[in-house]
């Protein structure tokens, strides 16, 4: 059984993958069978929405006997669990912010590459598709899916992963 911390580490790091091999594969299925052929991707995501409604009932009664049960064993608890509101406010509008930050700057990043680099469309979504992947394969999901956890991270790492990422770009 996963821990929560290396479940969430698994689903982020899977969705980093998802985004870096998104730029390349619809720059190459363009290339190939022109603007048109990115249509197919309709197909996929009508085939993975098919698949999410034949498996939620039960994902949504897994969900339900799972929080049953939760409740059940926190009910003896003495400590009452209230809501904090107040930060949570304050955690939803920074992700919000950090989302329309880093969702414009993927729209943008080839955009700048092909206008202002003078670069061709493949080597922008290569260059966003680097940057994906040098995410992904930062240290904090390494840590998370399967290295021993660090207190203190060396500093050279840090700078080498931030290097990647630079380099990336």
């Amino acid at each position: 059984m996963l821990t929560r911390a290396t479940a969430l580490s698994v689903f982020s790091f899977g969705g980093n993958l998802g985004f870096a091999c998104g730029p390349i594969t619809v720059t190459l299925v363009a290339n190939a069978l022109g603007i048109s052929g990115v249509g197919l991707f309709i197909l996929v995501g009508g085939g993975v929405a098919l698949l999410l409604a034949h498996y939620f009932p039960a994902m949504r009664r897994q969900s339900a006997q799972h929080w049953q049960q939760k409740r059940q064993r926190e009910s003896g608890s003495p400590v009452p669990v209230k809501d904090d509101w107040r930060h949570f406010a304050i955690l939803a509008c920074v992700l919000f912010g950090r989302s329309i930050i880093f969702y414009g700057l993927n729209t943008f990043l080839i955009l700048y590459w092909m206008h202002i680099l003078k670069q061709s469309n493949t080597s922008g979504s290569l260059a966003l598709s680097v940057l994906f992947i040098v995410g992904a394969t930062g240290d904090d999901h390494r840590r998370s899916l399967g290295r021993p956890h660090r207190r203190r991270q060396n500093d050279s790492v840090r700078l080498y992963h931030h290097a990647l990422l630079v380099a990336g770009l």
